[in-house]
């Protein structure tokens, strides 16, 4: 009698939720409203005429925007439950899928692959119609959505002489958002009464290094940083403002004074020639040029020895002293930032955050 060995499943729900790890651990659960999936709508639009205004056989690289958008667009239906007719038309699941998994449009194999599998799966049920047939009984799957009914967040107002979310608080004037329905996870949002500080400055922008946060949504907040999830803020025009830096970059090598800050795309880069044309590295490319400073977080997952032990940290301001141009497994190129720590200023603060800090940090888990 032969042996059988079983191959392991492909999850697409699993999958799609590594992809937005880092994203739910800095900043919570995504809110999925109507804003949100018209911004991600509206970034796979332009990714498509990019293709279109390319001449044949051309290949356009893929920007940090178009691959954050994608993820979490991904992670968003693979959050959905079991498909209902509602379900599908309210959040474009059939095009975005489609969009996704023709082969045209270059999206990395594990999108497509995510898609493919969430496809397969939706037709097999018929996109939930009323009749079921037993096959649908079987591939049908718990989750957060119930019987078309959209995917709803309430915001709960945090006490103000709470230790954690009040006035006084390292997450205040951040509320928790969670989803009306079981086991939905918890998203933050912003005290609409509170003025958020402006991140388009350079310079420490009111910081002092060494303040740190239990989240990069609580960053974001006080304007150390610009995006809730790309690990670069800036435009090409201005250039960047600041910049995470956290681990699993391609080949990034961080020893505290100095960084080598790689497109947070070199894994997946195919092309002989690196990409210059997306926004993030359009930015460092601009802030090579002018020299102006940047403000650099590190995160607690970092790569640096002295990367904080929780949350992220303000380490001061860097300037890019340079690139170069590397290439990854696939002989795909890619360009590499060579950031250098200003003198006069404090130096970094490796005792952040402190012991009590990172108690405080880990009771923002426990809410309100």
């Amino acid at each position: 009698m032969t042996s059988q060995v079983s191959m392991p499943t492909f999850d697409p729900r699993e999958e799609s939720a590594k992809l937005v790890e880092h994203f739910i651990i800095m900043n919570g659960e995504p809110e999925f409203d109507d804003k949100f999936i018209s911004t991600m709508m509206a970034v796979l639009r332009s990714r498509i005429l990019k293709y279109k205004k390319k001449a044949r056989g051309d290949k356009v690289e893929f920007s940090d925007e178009e691959a954050n958008h994608a993820e979490l667009l991904l992670y968003m239906i693979s959050a959905l439950g079991r498909m209902t007719p509602d379900l599908k038309e309210k959040y474009k699941v059939w095009n975005v899928l489609q969009t996704i998994i023709k082969p045209d449009n270059m999206f990395p194999k594990t999108y497509q692959n995510i898609s493919q599998a969430l496809f397969d799966e939706f037709e097999a049920i018929e996109w939930g119609k009323p009749i079921e047939t037993e096959t649908a009984k079987k591939l049908r799957r718990g989750g957060p959505a119930q019987a078309g009914k959209p995917l709803l967040f309430v915001a709960k107002p945090s006490p103000k002489g709470h230790p954690i979310f009040g006035l006084e608080g390292p997450m205040h004037h951040i509320w928790r958002s969670q989803g009306t329905w079981a086991g939905a996870r918890i998203s933050y949002v912003f005290d609409p009464s509170f003025s958020r500080r402006d991140f388009k400055i350079f310079g420490h922008n009111g910081l002092t290094v060494g303040d740190c946060w239990p989240l990069l949504v609580a960053a974001f907040r006080d304007g150390a940083h610009g995006e809730r999830v790309a690990g670069i803020s800036g435009t090409g025009t201005h250039g960047c403002y600041s910049v995470l830096v956290s681990g699993g970059l391609y080949k990034d090598q961080d020893v505290g004074d100095r960084i080598l800050y790689s497109d947070s795309r070199a894994h997946v880069a195919t092309e002989p020639t690196p990409d210059r044309d997306n926004k993030y590295v359009r930015a460092l490319l601009r802030s090579c040029e002018t020299k102006r400073p940047i403000r650099v977080i590190r995160s607690f997952n970092g790569n640096w020895k002295h990367s904080p032990r929780a949350g992220c940290r303000y380490d001061g301001l860097y300037v890019v002293d340079k690139y170069t141009v590397a290439t990854n497994t696939q002989k795909g190129a890619f360009l590499q930032f060579h950031l250098r720590r200003l003198q006069g200023q404090p130096p970094i603060d490796v005792s952040k955050p402190t012991v009590d800090q990172e108690r405080e940090f880990d009771k923002v888990r426990l809410g309100y």
